[in-house]
């Protein structure tokens, strides 16, 4: 339930574990975004299962049913979360 969802308002309560290792998927999206979503979704699956934290941009296409969004903005964002992944 959204209404009971709560975000620390202080950075000290987040905390990376050091056991996890963060993974970018990258790969193709615009020429089916369906189609490649759910292949990402299937190796975010196959990262987690080998203890990875994988981190799945391609999941923004059920974001796209709700608002159009930018493609150079959204990759300004992607580079973001690729600076701070431990692999990509």
């Amino acid at each position: 339930m959204l209404a009971s969802c709560r975000i620390s308002s202080t950075v000290g309560h987040l905390h990376k574990p050091d056991t996890l290792k963060t993974v970018f998927i990258s790969g193709p999206y615009s020429s089916d975004p369906e189609l490649n979503t759910s292949i990402a979704i299937r190796i975010w699956i196959e990262l987690y299962d080998h203890g990875f934290a994988g981190f799945c941009p391609h999941l923004s296409y059920f974001c796209t049913l709700h608002k159009k969004l930018d493609y150079d903005e959204f990759m300004k964002h992607c580079t973001v979360w690729v600076s701070r992944c431990d692999y990509f």
